[in-house]
Order: structure tokens, then C-alpha cells, then sequence
């Protein structure tokens, strides 16, 4: 099932890219964040995320201000430890940069994201043995935006995952986590 959405996304990708002109939003933005996860069998851990994304639609100017779409890949991974979490998703993104001020500046955006993909989990327990599982994997989420200069941004966010990880051995069912980073971004 994974594997068919990654399919259609990535021909989607290929079929709309011929069909951006130059005056369209930058093709392409990468990040990096680090923060916590919270609510994992491993409790609250450090974590860091990465991601790419690429504009599926051109920008549009509207008096509410700048709106886009983009999709790309994003890995969440909670630090190798004892508890040790890597997750990927293709991850959907709508980017919102409303008016500010007089002169209708885009200083920041509110980006709602949901994303798919998949989740392995390793927990050290305390007799030594090592508890595996692998889940789905399905994110939302929010982050604000701000543009620091031209090709470089900061990124506060915010996201509720989703998935089913069963460790055993005590560790009940584990139905979800949140995360929260701040991240740098960089387009070209």
C-alpha cells in the first residue's frame, strides 16, 4: 500500500513539473529541525526531523496573501539511546503567507502538513534484550513559518503522529506522540 502512494505521488510530481514556468514558487526547499517527542514508550525524547519538499502548484497572489502546495519526503528520528525511533513520510503541505502590515509583507506563513509513511522502533529494555516493531506511520501537523531572508527561513512545528507500536514486555499498544522542533530551511 506505502509503495502505491509513493508511486502516485512521485508520478504526480513528474507530471506537473513540466509545467512550471519560471514565475512559479521555488522549486524546491530542504530542512533540518531538532526538538522533542513526547508520549513514546521510550517517554519524552530529543529528536531531529528531515525534509525536501517540491511546489506542486504555482504560487498565487490573492488578498489573503501567497498559498502553495508542495510534497516531499520528511524523517523523523529519535536519537539512537536506549529508545531509538525512525520514521519517513511523503508529506502534503499547504503554505499560507498572509498580508502583514502596511506595506502587505509576507514575513510569516501557517503551514498545515499531513503525511504517510512508516515508523521502526527499538526499545533496550532492562534485562538487556532489545523490543523491535514496525508500524504505519501517518503525521499532522502545523508549523509557522518566517522568512529570514530570501533563501533562508525559520520553522517552529508542531505534529501529532500516528501509529500502532506494540514492544510487548510491558510496553502496551502505543497509539501516538507529538512532536515538537524548530527548523532551519533553505530554498533555491
Amino acid at each position: 500500500m506505502c509503495r502505491f502512494i509513493v508511486l502516485i505521488l512521485l508520478s504526480m510530481i513528474l507530471d506537473f513539473y513540466p509545467y512550471r514556468t519560471a514565475e512559479a514558487r521555488n522549486d524546491m526547499e530542504g530542512g533540518v529541525g531538532l526538538g522533542a517527542v513526547t508520549g513514546t514508550p521510550g517517554s519524552n525524547k530529543f529528536a531531529e526531523i528531515f525534509y525536501l519538499d517540491w511546489s506542486l502548484s504555482r504560487e498565487q497572489r490573492t488578498e489573503l496573501g501567497r498559498v502553495w502546495t508542495s510534497v516531499g519526503p520528511m524523517v523523523q528520528l529519535v536519537a539512537p539511546g536506549s529508545y531509538t525511533q525512525v520514521a519517513g513520510a511523503i508529506v502534503t503541505k499547504f503554505h499560507w503567507f498572509p498580508k502583514f502590515g502596511k506595506e502587505n509583507q509576507n514575513i510569516f506563513g501557517i503551514v498545515p502538513l499531513l503525511g504517510l509513511g512508516g515508523v521502526h522502533t527499538q526499545l533496550k529494555s532492562e534485562n538487556a534484550s532489545t523490543l523491535r516493531d514496525m508500524s504505519y506511520y501517518a503525521t499532522t501537523g502545523l508549523s509557522l513559518d518566517f522568512n529570514l531572508i530570501k533563501n533562508f527561513g525559520a520553522s517552529l512545528t508542531y505534529m501529532h503522529n500516528f501509529h500502532h507500536i506494540t514492544l510487548g514486555n510491558g510496553h502496551g499498544p502505543d497509539s501516538g506522540s507529538d512532536g515538537f522542533f524548530f527548523s532551519v530551511r533553505f530554498s533555491r
